[in-house]
């Protein structure tokens, strides 16, 4: 016996669908967008070819305000007065009365009849038909006017991609978090060999003496512009996109989005006038042989050792290292006091005390 193919309910379908039902956020929008009073029709006598107040009947506007407010959606209502209002930018921008801004804007309101019929109306009039404030009205009509689009929902922010905007789900114990435990778990660890060996379990390990190191930070400087002098502000955008240009000079260009899905920046070079990407060449850095160490770090290490080893420690072949460090920056510091002092004997013999001259004073 064949049977047409029929839709399972979805408490009873293998994959259940999500059920929309009543929440807190859906019941707000609703009301947020739902009319709070009833419509009024404004005692306008204007019967003149710009504005014909007078042809519109009680029945049109309640029947107008009833197919607004049929969907209580934003972006449902504000594509109807996108489509009843016409916005167009001023041939002069003149003052009102001489005083106020400029007129950047200006807007022709309709309203539809019964019979099908599309009169112009003055602003009040279509304010009070539909219970609307002119700020509404004027800002979707400045986004269609500025931007040629329809208008869309911005509220309550992306619901879908990036809910968790500037978090990185990448697991973070991966290496940090074994290497840590493996270090806790270990009751001492004098060597620095000892932390090499466990950095090498989880990871490979390079020396820093063993890597050349360039210094791009001076190379970039006089080519890369710097973030004042770029085309976008470095602090409002979300995300930067670089293109690299296989046949320009220019190397690569970028652009910076103040939006997560909307483009609206320009691509444009990063180096600075006349300058290439291909004019960058850092020079190495050379290693430093040893690092200076303050004396009180020597002698908070040396009283840590004597404490956990005893007075003798440095007869410990596994101290040997501590011990080495500690002699040759010892005997730094002892060869710097005494180039200090040196300077400052030579000191005392080129300054000599000066004795201002009585005769001198009097001339003048």
């Amino acid at each position: 016996m064949e049977k047409n193919a029929e839709e399972v309910p979805s408490h009873q379908a293998k994959k259940r669908k999500s059920m929309e039902g009543a929440n807190d956020r859906r019941e707000k929008k609703k009301k947020r967008y739902s009319s709070n009073s009833l419509p009024q029709r404004y005692p306008c006598r204007h019967n003149g070819m710009s504005y014909k107040c007078v042809n519109i009947s009680m029945q049109d506007v309640k029947i107008f305000n009833e197919q607004f407010y049929k969907n209580p959606d934003k972006q449902y209502q504000d594509d109807l007065i996108i489509k009843y209002c016409k916005a167009t930018k001023p041939s002069r921008k003149r003052l009102v009365n001489g005083r106020g801004n400029s007129k950047s804007m200006s807007i022709v309101y309709n309203i539809r009849k019964v019979d099908g019929e599309i009169v112009p109306v003055c602003r009040i009039f279509f304010l009070r038909s539909l219970v609307l404030n002119k700020g509404r009205v004027r800002g979707v009509l400045k986004g269609h006017m500025d931007t040629g689009f329809m208008a869309i929902e911005k509220r309550g922010g992306d619901r879908k991609s990036f809910k968790n905007i500037g978090h990185s789900f990448i697991p973070p114990d991966r290496v940090f978090g074994v290497a840590e435990k493996a270090i806790k778990k270990t009751n001492t660890l004098v060597q620095p060999e000892e932390y090499i060996n466990i950095f090498k379990r989880q990871a490979t390990v390079f020396l820093l003496n063993d890597i050349k190191v360039c210094d791009w930070k001076n190379a970039t400087h006089e080519v890369q512009k710097g973030t004042q002098a770029l085309h976008f502000k470095i602090m409002s955008c979300k995300r930067f996109i670089f293109t690299r240009m296989k046949g320009d000079r220019r190397g690569v260009i970028l652009r910076g989005e103040i939006y997560y899905h909307n483009d609206t920046c320009a691509r444009r070079s990063i180096t600075k006038p006349g300058k290439f990407a291909s004019d960058i060449c850092p020079v190495p850095i050379t290693p430093i042989s040893s690092v200076k160490i303050k004396k009180p770090k020597l002698s908070d290490v040396e009283k840590l050792l004597t404490k956990h080893y005893g007075r003798e420690w440095a007869e410990r072949e596994e101290l040997s290292y501590y011990k080495a460090v500690i002699e040759r920056y010892r005997n730094k510091t002892v060869d710097e006091e005494e180039i200090e002092d040196e300077v400052i004997e030579d000191g005392h013999i080129l300054c000599e005390e000066y004795v201002e001259d009585a005769s001198f004073n009097n001339l003048i």
